[in-house]
């Protein structure tokens, strides 16, 4: 069974030191995977059933977990832009006279519903992926118990 020994720096950023291999450096900026490596770190051993692939597969997860994430929050965003807009054209509408021209004001309508269609479809999609990847990480614990103790419950 490998030994884990893990130095851990002012800077949050930490070393694992494997029997004859490389250190493996991990920075702040993983600091969602921090509790994971933490928990592996202070158990002092690599369990036996948790090997690196299933870890960094784990881990790869996790990362495209967060990514899905972020595609709602950059949806949300987006869909909310023609409110904005459309509030700013309903305040502004007698002193830009659009009611006089109806083509800018359908253009600027047909843009802001595909607008809020790119947003809908971005949410849509991290919704889907991040259901994906929770189903992936729920058949990852159930074939390897030692994850479930690593994760929030």
């Amino acid at each position: 069974m490998p030994m884990v020994r893990c130095n851990f720096s002012a800077h949050h950023a930490f070393t694992f030191k494997r029997e004859n291999k490389r250190p493996i450096e991990c920075s702040h900026s993983l600091h969602r995977f921090k509790w994971i490596a933490y928990a592996i770190c202070m158990s002092k051993e690599v369990p036996n059933s948790i090997t690196p692939a299933v870890f960094q597969k784990t881990m790869l997860l996790l990362a495209e977990k967060r990514t899905a994430m972020t595609t709602l929050r950059t949806g949300a965003a987006i869909s909310l832009i023609p409110l904005s807009i459309l509030s700013f054209l309903v305040a502004m509408m007698d002193k830009l006279e659009l009611q006089a021209d109806p083509v800018l004001l359908g253009f600027t309508l047909a843009c802001n519903a595909v607008l809020a269609v790119f947003g809908l479809y971005l949410i849509r999609r991290g919704l889907v992926r991040m259901r994906f990847h929770d189903r992936k990480l729920d058949e990852l614990k159930a074939q390897y118990p030692e994850l479930r103790e690593l994760f929030y419950q």
